[in-house]
């Protein structure tokens, strides 16, 4: 066999270690557990463990495929050599109990809402069905032998801070895996149907004089030394590995393998070869082969046939041989001794064997010939799993291109456990959730085309943060869209026209009198200076420092009384500032008073008077579909102040806010009148990183600055498309312009 030196230790570890156990904690062939997560194997090695993410490499364009397999090669050459690495893809139904628990909405007797959670949950109940419920795990396992447990630490802490730099080159996030995580993926594995009676404390059971090999050892084991299979657990496992390659690797291969919908782990096992001792070996080959061709020359002329040719595969070794030379020495390549396996698992023995059937059947698709391992079912599943080295000889030599092949990214998957339903993964048809508790930035932005289904999803995003009642929603609603929906929920709808009966103060302060670090004075100053603005701003002026000074006074004069008695008595109205800068001397505050004038005394004075609705329902629709277009600006600023102020509340009390802005550019078409507003948007999503409570759902289908950029970009692609289009392959295109994360919709949530 090839690369000796190398195997020498690995082939006397396969063929000696490995023993029919006694017991199901023999089963395991690990000595000891770590802490930090490393494992100790029976050989003595160490082994830790590594998961990162999937990213949407079956989307990519082929140069950015190309880039993206570049990239990855360099992070396989980035392997200390003489290591062994193994990659594991852990494709998982989800349970029943994770089901209902993660993603069904629990009913609640307390409203009136039940008939609703109801019929949610038969969607979604619809949705998971087949294998739709179908979830991936990518982990990477590094094994090493090092002498003591310090320096195995401080190996892997150096491989871990490589490979972490590595994988950010792919856009991947990779995390060490924790003692507790580790131990819980193999219990699953070991004890079907019983994931959620997983528990470990070390401390409680060496009080107890028990192993940790009990918590997750299986409960039964049969036919260990059979050829064909295993039943562990009470379900059946099979093993196959990858014997025959074609001559150029698909790097579907993945994908394509658990296209089939059962649960498996697709593990690829890699040892890196040495360069020097690669070439070496080549070297030696190549002369090997030279000798053989020169013998059979010479022997061909002594018979008397000088025209005789070298025999065909002798000249085929000799040209692999200089490939391989030629990849080691001008192409960057090294060489990798891979063993692929795939264990799959199912309850009946019929089932196991014709879901091994259809394996074989996808690997012949791309011609890959995967079979059984005979006799060896015990080993072959130790190989499978995430412990360390393979267990197996089933090595087939491969360069860094040809491994890089076997790609183990295909598309990303969106499920975060009690997340809301946003649709299916077009790609891998499984369930898309998402919570928004669990991201970075809460924010998300939804554009499509007309009729593309913006509001139904707004719709449909509400109802569910509705149901689950654990935060308060509002609606910015111009168009009229959202009230059915909130009256049905129960909420509450404030239409703001002159003509209806619904009144706003804008003036209204609400503070927490033990809250030293709120500042409501300074914060309902920004919001009159803003409004006294755009009043300026119609005829072109501007709000200079006099003018801000005038307020500032009258502000703090205002509201006098009110922070005298600790926030208890009424606020003032807009007509008591206009009243008090009409008391003022100065020409700027005349000036303000009389552009005012019409909103605390003329025919705009619908915010002039006390507030005469319920403003601290759950669920508020504002609709200024009635507004009319001379108060879209200042009406649209008003609401969103008090949102604001309810906003700050709820922040306080560590509650969650959702707030719908639909139909921004209908609401404000000139980019000078949305400052104050996105300022709002903005203050609050510097809140939610700064790990409170709260939470900024802004529905911005237009905006007039980045995205009529790209508006217009995707309408001049639009005039380019084939006529067979649809609005949902423009909303794709869409997505690929901005550059945010696409998913089976005509919506495009920005999830950071």
């Amino acid at each position: 066999m090839l690369w000796k030196k190398t195997l020498r230790g690995a082939e006397q570890y396969q063929q000696g270690s490995m023993k029919i156990p006694r017991s199901t904690q023999e089963m395991i062939p690990v000595k000891r557990i770590l802490n930090d997560g490393m494992f100790v194997l029976d050989s003595g090695e160490y082994s830790k463990m590594f998961a990162f993410t999937d990213i949407n490499y079956t989307e990519l364009r082929d140069e950015e495929k190309m880039r993206r397999l570049v990239d990855y090669s360099a992070l396989l050459n980035s392997i200390d050599k003489g290591i062994y690495a193994k990659i594991s893809i852990f494709f998982r139904p989800i349970r029943q109990e994770q089901f209902e628990r993660d993603v069904l909405i629990p009913m609640n007797s307390e409203d009136e809402l039940d008939d609703y959670r109801e019929n949610m949950n038969t969607v979604l109940r619809e949705q998971v069905r087949g294998t739709l419920g179908m979830t991936k795990q990518a982990y990477l396992t590094i094994t090493a032998g090092r002498r003591n447990d310090e320096d195995a630490a401080a190996f892997f802490a150096r491989v871990e801070g490589n490979l972490i730099s590595s994988f950010q080159a792919l856009g991947v996030e990779l995390r060490a895996v924790p003692l507790s995580e580790r131990l819980r993926l193999l219990h699953d594995i070991y004890r079907p149907g019983l994931e959620e009676t997983f528990r470990y404390d070390a401390h409680a059971e060496k009080k107890l004089g028990m192993n940790w090999k009990d918590s997750i050892a299986p409960l039964s084991a049969e036919a260990l030394n059979s050829c064909t299979h295993l039943k562990i657990g009470g379900r059946y496992c099979k093993t196959l590995f990858l014997n025959a390659y074609p001559i150029y690797l698909n790097d579907r291969i993945v994908s394509d393998i658990a296209s089939i919908g059962k649960p498996m782990i697709f593990t690829i096992d890699f040892l890196p070869i040495p360069s020097a001792e690669a070439m070496a070996e080549a070297e030696s080959r190549s002369m090997a082969i030279d000798t053989k061709i020169v013998n059979y020359t010479l022997h061909q002329q002594r018979n008397g046939n000088y025209s005789g040719s070298v025999p065909y595969k002798l000249m085929q070794r000799a040209a692999g041989v200089q490939e391989v030379m030629e990849a080691i020495q001008e192409r960057d390549q090294n060489l990798y001794l891979v063993t692929v396996t795939v264990a799959h698992f199912a309850d009946t023995r019929e089932e196991l064997e014709n879901d091994a059937e259809s394996i074989m059947s996808k690997g012949k698709s791309i011609s890959c010939q995967f079979l059984p391992l005979l006799a060896q079912q015990y080993e072959g599943l130790n190989t499978a799993l995430p412990f360390g080295r393979p267990f197996i000889q089933a090595d087939r030599l491969l360069t860094t291109q040809a491994l890089a092949g076997i790609c183990p990214f295909a598309a990303q998957e969106i499920y975060y456990p009690g997340g809301s339903w946003f649709g299916i993964n077009a790609k891998t048809k499984r369930l898309i959730t998402i919570n928004r508790d669990m991201l970075m930035s809460g924010n998300s932005l939804v554009l499509a085309t007309t009729g593309g289904g913006k509001s139904f999803h707004i719709k449909e995003d509400a109802l569910q943060v509705a149901l689950k009642g654990e935060a308060d929603i509002f609606f910015v609603d111009p168009e009229c869209e959202y009230v059915v929906a909130t009256q049905r929920l129960g909420g509450t709808v404030i239409s703001l026209s002159p003509s209806t009966p619904h009144r706003i103060n804008p003036l209204e302060i609400s503070a927490d009198p033990d809250d030293r670090s709120s500042e409501p004075l300074k914060e309902k100053l920004e919001f009159v200076m803003s409004f006294c603005r755009i009043l300026l701003m119609e005829d072109g002026n501007v709000l200079d420092g006099k003018m801000k000074s005038l307020l500032d006074r009258c502000v703090r004069k205002l509201y006098a009384p009110v922070v005298a008695s600790g926030y208890t008595k009424s606020s003032p109205l807009l007509g008591d500032l206009y009243r008090m800068l009409k008391e003022q001397d100065a020409p700027e505050a005349q000036e303000l008073a009389l552009r005012m004038e019409i909103y605390t005394a003329g025919s705009y004075d619908m915010f002039a008077q006390p507030t005469n609705v319920d403003t601290q329902a759950h669920i508020i629709d504002y609709d200024l579909s009635k507004l009319g277009e001379g108060m879209n600006a200042v009406g649209m600023l008003i609401v969103l102040e008090s949102i604001y102020s309810r906003l700050m509340d709820n922040w306080r009390k560590k509650r969650h806010t959702y707030i719908y802005i639909a139909s921004v550019a209908v609401i404000s078409s000139a980019r000078r009148r949305t400052r104050r507003k996105y300022s709002i948007v903005r203050r609050h999503a510097s809140c939610s990183k700064t790990a409170t409570s709260s939470r900024c759902c802004t529905s911005l289908h237009r905006t007039e600055t980045y995205l009529q950029k790209c508006l217009a970009c995707l309408r001049r692609r639009s005039r380019r498309l084939p006529r067979s289009s649809t609005a949902q392959d423009s909303s794709r295109s869409a997505a690929r312009l901005c550059r945010l994360k696409t998913i089976s919709r005509p919506i495009i949530p920005c999830i950071s």
